[in-house]
């Protein structure tokens, strides 16, 4: 088990977990999953076996945002887009922490995220490496803890700021 002694944020979090069980404990397959509860484990089978048809890496997606908080869908529905405009890519809901996908696809990013851009940082990194994604839906639930965990307007104008950065940065470096 891992721990930290501080928060160091959801991005720094979910890297050394992923690092830590590929490097040290050999997984081919890491699965994500957001600590709030909105997402149920129960569904984990359903992106193991996106994996299981050649694809490198497979979000879920929340199929009823309607029951999102205003501001958290609002979100989510902005920073998609502009996840997608600014990659060419048709991803349906970049900001899902529950994802599965291969180590050898995960070898190919450059992470560097801590905090809650870490989910648009890595659907950039899956483009940017063109790297082969599918997407499952999935239910969410939003109760009174999962309604006000995880970002709001300022973390949501951060993430759209260090998309942009990525963008016109890391895709000149990319050979």
């Amino acid at each position: 088990m891992l721990s930290l002694p501080v928060n160091m944020g959801v991005g720094f979090a979910t890297r050394l977990g992923v690092e830590h069980a590929i490097e040290q404990l050999g997984a081919d397959v890491v699965v994500t999953l957001d600590a709030d509860g909105q997402h149920c484990p129960g569904a984990i089978p359903f992106l193991l076996s996106g994996l299981s048809r050649g694809v490198d890496v497979v979000f879920a997606v929340r199929k009823d945002r309607g029951s999102m908080p205003v501001v958290k869908r609002f979100g989510n529905y902005f920073l998609s887009a502009a996840t997608n405009a600014l990659y060419g890519q048709s991803f349906s809901d970049t900001q899902t922490g529950f994802r599965a996908f291969t180590a050898e696809a995960y070898r190919k990013m450059e992470l560097f995220a801590n905090d809650y851009s870490f989910c648009s940082e890595f659907a950039s990194e899956v483009a940017r490496n063109g790297l082969k994604y599918s997407e499952v839906p999935i239910d969410s639930t939003y109760d009174s803890w999962t309604a006000v965990k995880g970002t709001d307007l300022a973390a949501g104008a951060r993430i759209f700021v260090n998309s942009l950065f990525w963008r016109f940065s890391r895709w000149r470096s990319k050979p």
